[in-house]
């Protein structure tokens, strides 16, 4: 049987994909989604068309239309997009880690490296979410209740571990992840970062603050997780 030939069962033909023939397509799908990063970057939300992310990408507008319905959708899978490469960051990171406070700490470099290499990205996410579609903002806000639910759990952990004093965990890990946006918002929204080939470099130095911070600011020993 050919790779990608149309198979005959009882009165209907199906075209099976090969693994190939689903690379191709992911490949496609990755490239309309990197071509709309620049675009929303350039254009903002509003500015931004399926026509130009078409002509960004090197495809008809028809092809873009094959995998997402609308300029919401491809917006949308952007958020996703993100939110899914800040876990698999933290969640790698986290691997190695034997302790809850040493996966906190650990997980705070892991998200940070993924901002910092994908500032489009992020920015064309964080910043123009805002006032693009009250359904972004709300998209958005359920990644930062994600992102803090998971604190929250691991602080309570830590504390029933006797690793924390006494605090409202749920209170603590807003402010955790509120922190942590302050610092990437601030860095996204600067000027002075702009067209700077080593963008990244001013946000990871941030790190080793916003690592310490944290882990102070909930009354953690501080050398034991970055041990």
């Amino acid at each position: 049987m050919t790779p990608g030939a149309r198979v005959r069962y009882g009165e209907f033909m199906v075209y099976r994909r090969t693994q190939a023939v689903q690379e191709r397509l992911q490949a496609r799908e990755l490239a309309i989604l990197e071509a709309a990063t620049r675009i929303f970057t350039r254009e903002g939300y509003h500015g931004a068309t399926v026509k130009a992310i078409a002509q960004e990408a090197g495809v008809a507008t028809g092809t873009v239309y094959l995998y997402f319905p609308s300029k919401e959708a491809v917006f949308s899978a952007l958020m996703e997009r993100l939110r899914r490469m800040v876990l698999e960051g933290i969640l790698s990171a986290r691997a190695g880690q034997s302790t809850t406070l040493s996966k906190l700490a650990a997980s705070i470099p892991a998200a940070v490296q993924v901002f910092a290499h994908h500032r489009d990205l992020a920015r064309t996410v964080l910043i123009q979410s805002a006032g693009a579609s009250p359904a972004f903002e709300a998209r958005l806000a359920e990644m930062h209740d994600l992102f803090a639910g998971f604190v929250s759990q691991e602080l309570a952990e830590a504390q029933a571990a006797g690793q924390l004093p006494p605090m409202d965990p749920v209170v603590a890990a807003r402010a955790w992840v509120g922190t942590f946006h302050e610092v990437i918002v601030t860095w996204l929204r600067s000027p002075d970062h702009e067209g700077d080939p080593d963008a990244a470099q001013s946000l990871l130095h941030t790190i080793p603050t916003l690592v310490r911070y944290n882990l102070a600011a909930v009354g953690a020993p501080i050398q034991a997780p970055l041990d």
